[in-house]
Formats: C-alpha cells, structure tokens, sequence
C-alpha cells in the first residue's frame, strides 16, 4: 500500500441476510480505533443496494474515497462510521468456487483516501489467496468427513462381519449338537430293531421254537420292531420335512379342513404310544355358538391340514416324551375371535424362562440329559 496514510484497518465480512453481513474478522492498525467485530448496532443504517451479492459475486469491487461525500444522504450511516472513526473504504469480495463467501474491506480512518488502482488490485490479489486458502481448508474439511465416514463404515462392516461369523459358528456348533443327537435318536429303535430281529433268526424253525421263545414273547419282539419301525420312519420323516424347508422346496397344500377332526385324529395316533408310558393323554373340543351358527360351520378353516396336523403331532410327542410315567397330556382347542388357539399342556418338566429365547431357534435342544436319561430308561 502508498505510504500516505499508514493507519488502515482491515476486516473480513460474510454476508448473511442483513444487507450488511457480519464482521468475522477484524485487524486494526492502531488499538484507539473503536472494534466492530460482530457489530449488531445500527445496522439499520447502512443502505440497501440491489443485487448487491449478485455484483460482488461476479468480481465488483467498492471505494469509498470520503464518506462525508458519498454517504450524504445518509446522515444514520455516516453516524455509525463516524463512530467507527472510519473516514473511507475499500471493498473487494473473496470468491470461492464462484460463489461469494465474503467482503474483504479496508478502511481509514485518520481521513479521506483517494484510492488508487494498484491498491485495489493489491486486495484483490489478498483476497484471491484467502480464496485459494478457504477452498483448501474446505476441501481438507470433506477429506476428514470422508475418512471419518469410512473408518465408521469399515467399523461397521467390521463389526457385522464378526457378527456373522459368530453367528455362523453358533449355527454350526447347534447343528453339530444337532446331528449327535438325531444321530442318538436313530440310533435307538435301530438297536432295537436289530437285536429283535437277530433274536428271532437265531430261533430254529422247527417244534422247538416255542420251547426256547413263547409265541407271546415272539409277538412281543415283533411288536417292539414293528414301533421301533415306525419310530424310525417318524425321525426319517421329519428330517426330510427340515430338508425341504431349508431349502426352500416345502409346498404347502392349502384348503378347507375341520380343526376339531385334525386334533381328534392327532390324539388318536398317540394314544398307544402315551399308553405303553402310563400317560393319560386327553382331548379337549370347546366349541362355541355364534348367533345360533352351528359349532360345525365356525370349525372350518382354511391351512394346509397336514402339517397343521405335523405341529400337532411334533408337539404332542415332545409333551409325552418329557412327562414322566403316570403323568398327563391335555390338548385344547377353541375358537376365539375368528381364531384358532391350541394349547397343548403337561405334567412334565417344563421349560425354564431362560431358555424360552431357544424354542424357535434351530437345531436346539433345551435339556439334552434329561432326554438321554428317558432314553436309557426305556
């Protein structure tokens, strides 16, 4: 800058949607001159110019060389300034990106300046590094925000990984447990089914027979392989029905059935098997009217019958398989609101409250020793 008057101040300005923005940034040459930083008095003041940031935006620039001359018909806003002790004024917007982010103005203030042109050009080339130093303080902004966000991400992603993999190991360890114990439950009417059967071939075929075996102990044997048969197709059965909907090929057969007849023909398949247990097993229809609609017409609906008759069936098995000999089983059924409720209720063991989360999880097994125990028993 000339060295007439040295005494200069120098202020950054944002606009905002006051037409005199706001003082962000303030040096002052000498400390009696007043600070305007954040000035939010008499802003009243200052004068309205159209399309002001649109002008500064495209480059324009603004001296103001006494403002006792230029701002004479603005007694308020020469008050302000004179209060300011600001005598003249040069104005140069700082554009980034082109997209104005502030004013850059000198003022004196020990008089009237006549501004010439390698001063403004001299605050043009300051703002244009204040530009050049705001766009790269920007630009380092978005790269931390970027990195912040891709370490978040990567954490995240991390965290699921290892989230699925425990999940996958827990899946695998409950499918092991699982397969040892269908394997278990295979291998039990197997035993029997071969050592009853190898007892019977070693028998001649002659007269003697009898004498070594009674024919009641032979039926009893076949009866034992006969029930260890079908056992043994059940478990077949229902792994292949596990097969099929893990992947994805179970067809269900949907159409109109009688709840009531599903569960009196589920009871009646167990009722020899609760019996050989000394387990009474028992069935329970309520059936109420609705305004004088017969119980027959408010029993249909509509499901596959099959596998409603399989959760039946699997329910009942579990019910009579951990209820101690001598017990009870009680399968109800109702019609509540257009629904069906089944409830199927025994002496047995129970299930405690913390293994509750287990019921739908798969290849779970809530109390595997009680289970060999009844095994070994029977």
């Amino acid at each position: 800058m000339p060295s007439q008057t040295p005494e200069l101040d120098v202020r950054t300005i944002q606009p905002s949607d006051l037409v005199c923005g706001r003082i962000t940034y303030e040096a002052r040459s000498n400390p009696s001159v007043p600070r305007i930083l954040n000035l939010g008095e008499g802003v009243q003041c200052f004068i309205g110019v159209p399309d002001y940031k649109e002008k500064y935006r495209k480059g324009a620039t603004h001296a103001v060389d006494d403002i006792q001359t230029t701002y004479v018909n603005a007694p308020c806003l020469i008050g302000l300034l004179q209060w300011a002790q600001v005598q003249s004024k040069l104005v140069v917007p700082i554009v980034v990106q082109e997209e104005l982010w502030g004013l850059l103005i000198v003022h004196q203030c020990s008089g009237p300046r006549y501004w010439q042109e390698g001063e403004t050009q001299f605050l043009r080339y300051m703002a244009e590094l204040l530009a050049i130093a705001i766009y790269q303080t920007q630009l380092y902004g978005q790269l931390q925000q970027q990195a912040q966000t891709l370490e978040r991400q990567v954490i995240e992603r991390t965290q699921e990984l290892h989230d699925a993999l425990n999940a996958a190991q827990s899946a695998s360890l409950a499918k092991t447990e699982f397969l040892a114990s269908i394997s278990h439950e295979l291998r039990t009417p197997l035993t029997a089914i071969i050592g009853m059967s190898t007892t019977l071939l070693r028998l001649p075929t002659d007269s003697s027979r009898e004498r070594l075996l009674s024919f009641e102990k032979q039926q009893d044997y076949l009866k034992i392989i006969r029930n260890s048969g079908d056992h043994l197709l059940e478990l077949i059965n229902d792994i292949l029905d596990l097969s099929q909907v893990e992947a994805g090929r179970a067809i269900l057969d949907i159409r109109e059935f009688s709840l009531a007849q599903v569960a009196t023909e589920s009871v009646r398949m167990l009722k020899d098997k609760a019996h050989q247990n000394a387990i009474k097993l028992e069935l329970d229809l309520r059936q109420p009217q609705y305004g004088g609609v017969p119980a027959s017409k408010t029993d249909r609906f509509v499901a596959d019958p099959r596998r409603v008759k399989q959760i039946l069936l699997n329910l009942l098995s579990n019910a009579i398989k951990f209820t101690p000999h001598g017990g009870r089983v009680m399968l109800r059924t109702w019609i509540e609101q257009d629904k069906a409720i089944l409830q199927i209720e025994d002496t047995g063991i129970g299930i405690p409250d913390h293994q509750f989360p287990l019921l739908f999880k798969k290849f779970q097994q809530l109390d595997t020793s009680y289970h060999a125990s009844m095994k070994e028993r029977a």
